[in-house]
């Protein structure tokens, strides 16, 4: 799961990494009002995942608040990569708007795992830039002592030299790579890439971009982390009639779920068992039944679903919560599908109760396989109707 850079500057702020001063917004027209105290030089950035940025015109040096309204009139609302809609393209539904501070130098640091042997590797460079690889950053292994108990000092020490830092801020930088470190290994990132961090005129250390990319099999554990997955960006998105992101994908059984994990564990038993997901819909743990009515509302109607596969486990989002938002999408529209229902958790029985009594005659399951072996076998029966 990759995060936008602006998610990534809040996360690391709460660290102790310092970034600029700025806001994210998605309305242009707030832009001048809320930009008047700082100054004199902005930058107004598209928050999209898509590298190179600068040379795709998402990042914008502007100097003065009317002239950062009229950039974040312009990237709101664009694509970048293409025109809207293109493959590849990214839609710009937000910009970050922040101080751009007077730079001395710039320097290159990351955190990443070796994808070969999923060994932590820490990666530094005197310079930086989107062409940062040609300056070959020096590469230090981390040893597991390292990633159970903090780095050495002969790591950091390594680390500052080779960035090459005058002794003034070698101390300072030596701090901001344990506190990088720590903030790697206790969140179980794959990424954490700043690039570039800033030596400014007035001798901070800021970083200027930050990019976060972490392990999706450790999400359940960080259920933090996972509320600021944003699905309209991984892959071909839709957006459904309330706001919520909905990811598109080639099948025809309709998923709604809670939790990213258990989302991808419905869509890999689907798979075992020889069917496909239409969609990857992570309702969230804050759902409320007006977001639950939207999501299935807009399965509804999708042409290409034949049946929905619904697999909650309460925890924090209840059951019967999620049962009456979906009673409310079947009665907002005369479109009816066949569904499987599998609830655990909290109030669990209620929802049940309350889809059992609608008419709406759904197939409940006990467990997660028997849910999505039913909707495979309702998925064949109904294609095999249409066909």
């Amino acid at each position: 799961m990759r995060l936008h850079e602006y998610q990534a500057k809040q996360l690391l702020n709460a660290a102790g990494i310092c970034s600029p001063a700025g806001f994210v917004t998605e309305h242009s027209n707030v832009v001048a009002s809320r930009a008047k105290c700082m100054g004199p030089r902005l930058a107004v950035k598209a928050q999209v995942h898509a590298g190179n940025r600068g040379r795709l015109g998402a990042v914008r040096i502007v100097r003065s608040p009317g002239e950062a309204e009229t950039a974040a009139s312009a990237l709101i609302g664009s694509a970048i990569g293409g025109r809207p809609g293109n493959a590849g393209s990214r839609p710009v539904r937000r910009v970050l708007v922040e101080e751009a501070p007077d730079v001395l130098s710039e320097k290159y640091i990351a955190f990443v795992l070796d994808r070969g042997t999923g060994d932590p590797l820490l990666l530094v460079s005197a310079a930086a830039g989107a062409d940062v690889e040609s300056a070959r950053p020096a590469v230090f292994p981390l040893s597991a002592a390292e990633k159970a108990g903090g780095l050495t000092d002969g790591s950091v020490r390594a680390a500052t030299l080779r960035m090459e830092f005058q002794p003034a801020l070698a101390e300072e930088a030596g701090r901001m790579i344990r506190r990088l470190a720590s903030f790697f290994f206790e969140n179980e990132c794959l990424l954490l890439e700043i690039n570039p961090l800033a030596v400014t005129a007035d001798s901070r250390l800021v970083a200027l971009d930050a990019k976060i990319e972490f392990d999706d099999n450790a999400l359940f554990r960080h259920p933090e982390l996972a509320s600021l997955r944003d699905a309209t960006e991984e892959g071909t998105a839709a957006v459904g009639p309330g706001g919520v992101p909905i990811v598109l994908l080639g099948g025809d059984v309709g998923i709604l779920a809670n939790g990213a994990g258990l989302s991808m564990a419905v869509m890999d038993g689907l798979r075992i068992r020889g069917g496909a997901a239409a969609n990857f819909l992570d309702i969230g743990g804050g759902a409320s039944v007006e977001d639950v009515r939207a999501a299935v509302e807009w399965l509804l109607r999708n042409d290409r679903i034949r049946v929905l596969l619904v697999h909650i486990f309460g925890g924090i989002v209840r059951c019967d919560r999620i049962a009456e938002g979906m009673l409310l999408a079947f009665h907002s529209t005369a479109v009816r599908k066949p569904m499987v229902v599998r609830f655990e958790g909290t109030n669990s029985g209620q929802g049940l109760i309350l889809l059992g009594r609608s008419g709406l005659r759904p197939v409940f399951a006990g467990s997660l396989g028997e849910a999505v072996e039913t909707a495979v076998g309702i998925a064949a029966s109904e294609g095999g109707r249409s066909g």
